[in-house]
């Protein structure tokens, strides 16, 4: 049994830190496509405003 679960352990690390990775990398998609729509507003209202 031990034997066993030490086997199988590294695997379900693995697919955890894939998982954080994962949630991490959308993370930082969210913040980059906020980013660049806050900025196309901003270009935007600037725009208008001339």
């Amino acid at each position: 049994m031990r034997v066993f679960t030490s086997f199988l352990e590294p695997r379900i690390l693995r697919k955890r830190q894939n998982v954080r990775e994962g949630m991490l990398r959308k993370k930082k998609l969210f913040y980059k496509l906020k980013y660049v729509i806050k900025k196309q507003s901003v270009k935007y209202s600037s725009r208008t405003n001339i």
